[in-house]
């Protein structure tokens, strides 16, 4: 068994806003939003207030005729808007890089950019700062090693074991470790 405790997986810089960008969370299998379960995301932006994030083991939406890219669900629906987490091989004015080999790129449904590997998501999710370290401290997200292979290469519904291979746990095997105050 693994005894999973916030202390044990904490998020040791989340003080330090901007290093956050890029970081992949999975979801434990204790987290109470039922529409998390099973999630793994990537952090885009973090600060003092917010945190926004994409999820990147989510099921394909019902193609759009608007737009040309296989869309995933992968936060909240804005259709005038789409994220596109792509690799590094084109990029435009307003793509930012997250890690050493994923990039993002906010885009509207006419611009036609086709980087060789991405993953487009029709908007993310967001959350008030103070409420997802709440998550954290109740052991809902375990931070975990991502990369672009978890996002490019490996099958959707296989990514939320992945990313917990990547640190050598077994999620079915966690169990709470409840502190007593």
């Amino acid at each position: 068994m693994i005894w999973y405790s916030s202390s044990v997986y904490s998020f040791p810089n989340f003080k330090n806003h901007k290093s956050q960008k890029g970081s992949f969370l999975a979801a434990s299998p204790f987290i109470t939003n039922k529409t998390l379960q099973n999630a793994v995301i990537v952090i885009l932006e973090c600060n003092e207030s917010i945190v926004s994030a994409v999820k990147i083991n989510q099921t394909k939406l019902k193609q759009e005729e608007y737009c040309s890219y296989p869309m995933y669900d992968g936060g909240l629906s804005d259709h005038k808007k789409i994220l596109l987490l792509h690799s590094g091989d084109k990029k435009l004015a307003n793509t930012n890089q997250l890690t050493e080999d994923i990039f993002v790129t906010d885009m509207d449904e006419t611009t036609q950019f086709y980087p060789k590997k991405y993953y487009a998501v029709p908007g993310c999710m967001s959350w008030m700062y103070e409420d997802f370290m709440k998550e954290v401290k109740n052991s809902e997200w375990i931070p975990v090693m991502g990369s672009s292979k978890l996002v490019f290469d490996t099958p959707i519904i296989k990514r939320w074991h992945e990313a917990y291979r990547s640190c050598g746990i077994r999620p079915e095997l966690i169990q709470r470790e409840y502190a007593i105050n």
